[in-house]
């Protein structure tokens, strides 16, 4: 093995995929983490409600199936992050970081949204995989190295991607079900709940691209 090869593993700087950072995002919930609820403006208020309820759906069913707490902040409980200068953040950096809402709501996910496989601006919209998405009716869900912290994962918008009816049914029925990443065209119920559709989804090849 290249010395410089195998010095350079731990900080993985061509982004490969590899044992614990490998997706999909379910695995993202193998290890540490912590979820960080965006707490600003949002570009789009439709965005914001979907990706509040899908952590509170989250929080439900971890608590109710997997018998344990789900760790959240607020994204204003974040010390200012400037990527690629570590520090005060190391101990949050650690853990694989979820974040839920917008890049106008959440400025953790604002700090590193250039740096994901997607464009997400306030006026253009949600593109994902050269095509554009409504945010006020489509969402993205993903997993990808933290470009804060490449050896741990970032994960946008989800938590487990298999649910209550599944922990209902069997062990057998608790596989991911999104991939790497996926877009969702969601709608409000009347009770409050959303239904979601999954119009679009795949995994990233060992690179981290999307495949071609």
């Amino acid at each position: 093995m290249d010395y410089n090869t195998s010095r350079e593993f731990s900080s993985n700087p061509d982004l490969r995929k590899r044992r614990d950072l490998q997706g999909p995002i379910d695995d993202a919930f193998m290890g540490a983490f912590v979820c960080v609820r965006g707490t600003k403006e949002p570009w789009h208020a439709e965005q914001k409600e979907w990706s509040d309820w899908t952590l509170a759906r989250f929080e439900r069913e971890f608590d109710k199936w997997m018998r344990g707490k789900v760790p959240v902040i607020k994204d204003s409980d974040v010390p200012a992050i400037e990527i690629g200068k570590p520090g005060a953040n190391d101990d949050l950096l650690a853990r694989n970081l979820i974040l839920f809402g917008d890049p106008g709501s959440n400025s953790v996910l604002k700090a590193i949204v250039d740096k994901l496989p997607i464009e997400w601006t306030k006026d253009g919209g949600l593109k994902v995989n050269g095509q554009t998405y409504d945010p006020k009716t489509h969402g993205v869900s993903l997993i990808y190295p933290n470009p804060l912290n490449p050896r741990r994962y970032v994960v946008i918008n989800s938590g487990h991607t298999f649910h209550e009816r599944d922990f209902k049914a069997s062990n057998a029925w608790l596989f991911p079900r999104l991939g790497d990443i996926a877009v969702q065209k969601f709608s409000r119920n009347d009770d409050g709940s959303y239904k979601e559709e999954t119009v679009w989804a795949t995994n990233f090849n060992p690179g981290w691209r999307l495949p071609e």
